[in-house]
């Protein structure tokens, strides 16, 4: 009996020191940690920068021009380092301080960095998308890294392939709703706001273990450079604390030295970014593309609200159908008595509860919601507008928080759970399919026309994206056409995507614009006056000042006859009284009698006219 209860004990003690050899081969926490999981890492970082090596050849988009292409601070190269952090990050495309949304924009590194690119590479497009590719790479690992720290406690198996920290940096890798974020150039602020982000998380958790200064000075510095970059950083100050006291078990005094750093250059930040570019516009945003909720009424806000908050769920848990364009209204405007913001209410309402029952156990499901529902806060426009009704780019730093609890769920409770593969089956089908969904969303972002022509597929009831796809369609196919027959079918769908973001947004303000340009284009074909005005008129009733038309109607002056002559004097009269008794705009009235007065200088009803708004 004793012989065998001492081989028992023998055989369990091997079990032992084998299954501590094995986690010394892991190495999650040592000073070791890249060479020992190298081809672990090389796997992340090859899966994240290679899906995106595709988009050397991809054109710059949408706000890519503000950042980059036509902005003349990034122009000057490494000249222009100080104007880019010394302006609000609009300034140098407008070269005047905008306050086109609330609270202004300061984003300057991810700017100073393009300033700089083009200080050694010029404007290449390929350099740009390359840098936003391999960055992205980066910060996966950065990932990786981090949560090897914090899950360290739970990792007791030697399968590297199979941990936490792994699962969850593929996922992030592969997850389908970070392609808008890392195929735009001007994406690149989030990817370095989370490297800064994750950083911070880094040294502060380093300071823990070892409580060398060094580690707290990097971890505030990262912290700033992430804040520089992009705002949304500022939510890892609940974030970082959160994370240390739910991971070590350091007494709160350590944990509160390690996020002082941190604290103070939050102060630090607002207060430069304050003496910078102010306190933003304090006005209400009355441009529907500027801010979505215009007319509506609480109740509705807020019920829009938790819709675009069960949209960003259901995205990250099945991104499909992915677009760019989430403009008024691809999210319908909608009321409580709906069911989607109802059962959003319920389920966010259930993810609140999960996260307080769990904050004492230190559950990860906890830690998990926690993360998601912090760095969506700021951009879920409960705080304050922020310009549309959503983003996919907006769920980058939240999808982690995602991603950590799937890797926690297929990769420890359940296997606890049961020992059957499904598990393993599972994360391959997930992992699979964001692969493929990665690889199929990836060429929209080519260029402008394949990015319009995907968007229009799933938002056709954006304003945005109609008018977007109309435009593309006119530069990019009709002005180059020089078949009459082509020009004229291309000049019906350019006039089909217009009409429809007109029929959205009626007082669309650039839509209007590009509604005149194609009706000026149109009478190139039929040459009926009184039709081009009738249509002017149109447009004219329902926006203030359309440039165009009064630049086209000097062309119409100087091509006048005795036949439109007064068809034109009649048309500068009614519109002219038009904004001068119904719109109380006496400058724009006296703009078109003064057309009228160039073709008939004498005609005694538009000087008079003229006179009564000039008094």
């Amino acid at each position: 009996m004793k012989e065998k209860r001492k081989k028992s004990v023998d055989k369990n003690d091997s079990k032992k020191v084998a299954k501590l050899k094995r986690l010394r081969k892991i190495d999650y926490f040592g000073q070791n940690f890249w060479r020992k999981n190298l081809f672990g890492a090389l796997i992340i970082f090859f899966l994240g920068t290679g899906l995106y090596l595709s988009t050397i050849t991809f054109e710059y988009v949408l706000d890519d021009k503000i950042v980059f292409t036509e902005n003349s601070f990034v122009k000057e190269g490494f000249g222009g380092t100080w104007n880019i952090l010394s302006k609000d990050s609009f300034y140098g495309y407008f070269n005047e301080q905008k306050n086109l949304v609330a609270g202004g924009r300061y984003r300057p590194l991810s700017i100073v960095s393009f300033a700089w690119e083009y200080g050694i590479f010029g404007q290449k497009k390929g350099v740009s998308h390359f840098i936003n590719a391999l960055f992205y790479g980066l910060s996966c690992l950065l990932i990786f890294r981090v949560l090897a720290l914090l899950f360290y406690e739970h990792e007791k198996r030697a399968n590297w392939y199979f941990s936490i920290p792994f699962i969850a940096a593929i996922l992030f890798a592969l997850h389908p709703v970070h392609t808008e974020v890392v195929a735009n150039v001007k994406g690149r602020d989030e990817i370095m706001a989370l490297i800064g982000a994750m950083s911070a998380i880094y040294f502060s958790y380093r300071y823990l273990q070892k409580g060398t200064i060094i580690n707290l000075v990097l971890s505030a510095l990262c912290f700033f450079l992430g804040a520089l970059s992009k705002e949304n950083t500022l939510t890892f100050i609940l974030i970082i604390p959160f994370t240390l006291w739910y991971f070590s078990k350091a007494p709160m005094k350590k944990i509160a030295i390690a996020f002082l750093p941190i604290l103070l250059t939050t102060i630090g930040y607002l207060v430069m970014r304050y003496s910078i570019i102010g306190p933003g516009s304090t006005k209400e945003v009355n441009d529907l593309m500027n801010n979505p909720f215009v007319g509506m009424n609480t109740s509705e806000r807020f019920a829009t609200i938790f819709y675009t908050l069960w949209e960003y769920l259901r995205l990250s848990i099945f991104p499909h159908p992915l677009t760019h364009d989430y403009y008024p209204y691809h999210i319908p405007k909608s009321t409580f008595s709906d069911p989607i913001p109802i059962l959003s209410l319920i389920t966010y309402v259930g993810m609140g509860i999960v996260g307080v029952l769990g904050f004492i156990k230190k559950s990860v499901p906890s830690y998990c919601i926690w993360f998601y529902l912090f760095t969506l806060f700021i951009t879920s426009n409960i705080l304050f507008p922020i310009g549309t009704f959503m983003n996919e780019r907006f769920i980058y730093m939240s999808s982690l928080g995602f991603c950590i609890f799937l890797a926690w769920l297929l990769g420890y409770y359940l296997p606890q759970k049961t020992k059957s593969i499904i598990p393993k089956i599972l994360l391959g089908i997930i992992c699979l399919g964001f692969g493929i969904k990665t690889l199929l969303r990836v060429p929209d972002w080519k260029d402008r026309n394949s990015l319009n022509r995907s968007a229009i597929k799933v938002s056709p009831n954006s304003a945005r994206a109609n008018l977007f796809m109309g435009t593309a369609i006119f530069e990019t196919q009709y002005l180059k056409s020089e078949d009459r027959e082509e020009k004229q079918l291309l000049l019906k769908q350019v006039a089909m995507h217009i009409d429809k973001a007109i029929e959205i947004h009626p007082q669309y303000g650039s839509a209007l614009t590009m509604d005149a340009g194609v009706e000026t284009e149109e009478y190139r074909f039929h040459k009926d006056l009184d039709k081009l005005l009738r249509e002017f008129e149109r447009i004219l009733m329902r926006k203030t000042n359309v440039p165009h038309i009064i630049n086209y109607c000097n062309y119409l002056n100087k091509q006048v006859t005795d036949n439109t002559r007064s068809k034109l004097i009649s048309f500068y009269y009614k519109i002219g009284s038009f904004f001068a008794d119904t719109r109380k705009d006496k400058k724009t009235a006296a703009t078109y009698f003064n057309l009228g007065l160039k073709i008939a200088p004498n005609n005694t009803q538009l000087n008079q006219a003229l006179q009564r708004v000039s008094k």
